[in-house]
Protein backbone atom coordinates (compact mmCIF):
# COMPACT_ATOMS: atom_id res chain seq x y z
CA UNK A 1 0.00 0.00 0.00
CA UNK A 2 3.16 2.60 0.99
CA UNK A 3 4.54 1.58 -2.64
CA UNK A 4 1.25 2.74 -4.18
CA UNK A 5 0.84 6.06 -2.21
CA UNK A 6 4.81 6.93 -2.83
CA UNK A 7 4.06 6.50 -6.73
CA UNK A 8 0.92 8.53 -6.22
CA UNK A 9 2.66 11.40 -4.24
CA UNK A 10 5.21 11.59 -7.23
CA UNK A 11 3.92 11.49 -10.35
CA UNK A 12 4.72 14.47 -11.63
CA UNK A 13 0.93 14.49 -13.45
CA UNK A 14 -0.61 14.81 -10.90
CA UNK A 15 1.97 17.50 -9.71
CA UNK A 16 1.68 19.95 -12.51
CA UNK A 17 -2.15 19.51 -12.09
CA UNK A 18 -1.80 20.28 -8.67
CA UNK A 19 0.22 23.46 -9.36
CA UNK A 20 -2.32 24.47 -11.77
CA UNK A 21 -4.58 24.83 -9.51
CA UNK A 22 -3.09 26.64 -6.74
CA UNK A 23 -4.56 29.72 -7.28
CA UNK A 24 -7.99 28.48 -6.17
CA UNK A 25 -10.99 30.84 -6.92
CA UNK A 26 -13.85 30.32 -4.64
CA UNK A 27 -16.51 31.07 -7.17
CA UNK A 28 -14.56 28.19 -9.14
CA UNK A 29 -14.27 25.80 -5.69
CA UNK A 30 -17.00 23.21 -6.91
CA UNK A 31 -15.38 22.64 -10.32
CA UNK A 32 -12.35 21.58 -8.33
CA UNK A 33 -13.89 20.15 -6.05
CA UNK A 34 -15.59 17.61 -8.60
CA UNK A 35 -12.46 17.26 -10.73
CA UNK A 36 -10.58 16.62 -7.78
CA UNK A 37 -13.37 13.45 -7.11
CA UNK A 38 -13.24 12.20 -10.52
CA UNK A 39 -9.76 12.23 -10.68
CA UNK A 40 -9.56 10.23 -7.36
CA UNK A 41 -12.57 7.63 -8.89
CA UNK A 42 -10.72 7.06 -12.02
CA UNK A 43 -7.34 6.50 -9.95
CA UNK A 44 -9.01 3.71 -7.55
CA UNK A 45 -10.57 2.24 -10.27
CA UNK A 46 -7.20 1.81 -12.66
CA UNK A 47 -5.12 1.21 -9.62
CA UNK A 48 -7.78 -1.84 -9.07
CA UNK A 49 -7.58 -3.32 -12.35
CA UNK A 50 -3.86 -3.31 -11.98
CA UNK A 51 -3.97 -4.95 -8.70
CA UNK A 52 -6.03 -7.74 -10.21
CA UNK A 53 -4.38 -8.27 -13.28
CA UNK A 54 -0.94 -8.39 -10.90
CA UNK A 55 -2.88 -11.09 -8.80
CA UNK A 56 -4.01 -13.23 -11.90
CA UNK A 57 -0.58 -13.02 -12.97
CA UNK A 58 1.11 -13.85 -9.84
CA UNK A 59 -0.86 -17.38 -9.55
CA UNK A 60 0.03 -18.19 -13.19
CA UNK A 61 3.31 -17.61 -11.97
CA UNK A 62 3.97 -19.53 -9.83
CA UNK A 63 5.78 -22.80 -11.37
CA UNK A 64 9.49 -22.53 -12.29
CA UNK A 65 8.92 -23.22 -15.97
CA UNK A 66 6.47 -20.61 -16.27
CA UNK A 67 9.25 -17.49 -14.48
CA UNK A 68 11.66 -19.30 -16.56
CA UNK A 69 9.54 -18.43 -19.64
CA UNK A 70 8.68 -15.16 -19.00
CA UNK A 71 12.46 -14.01 -18.01
CA UNK A 72 13.38 -15.39 -21.56
CA UNK A 73 10.83 -13.41 -22.56
CA UNK A 74 11.81 -10.26 -20.95
CA UNK A 75 15.21 -10.93 -21.21
CA UNK A 76 14.98 -10.73 -25.04
CA UNK A 77 13.19 -7.76 -25.06
CA UNK A 78 15.71 -5.74 -22.93
CA UNK A 79 18.75 -7.31 -25.12
CA UNK A 80 17.44 -6.14 -28.33
CA UNK A 81 16.30 -3.10 -27.01
CA UNK A 82 19.73 -2.77 -25.75
CA UNK A 83 20.78 -3.45 -29.46
CA UNK A 84 18.56 -1.09 -30.62
CA UNK A 85 20.07 1.35 -28.59
CA UNK A 86 23.55 0.85 -29.15
CA UNK A 87 22.99 0.75 -33.51
CA UNK A 88 20.90 4.16 -33.01
CA UNK A 89 22.31 7.21 -34.66
CA UNK A 90 21.45 10.63 -33.83
CA UNK A 91 21.47 12.83 -36.83
CA UNK A 92 22.35 16.25 -35.85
Amino acid sequence: MQNGRYVNDTDSHLICKGRAFSGVDHGALWQYVIVGLTLGFTDLVVMGGYTALAARLLASLKSPASMRALNRVFGSLFVAAGALLAAFKRGV
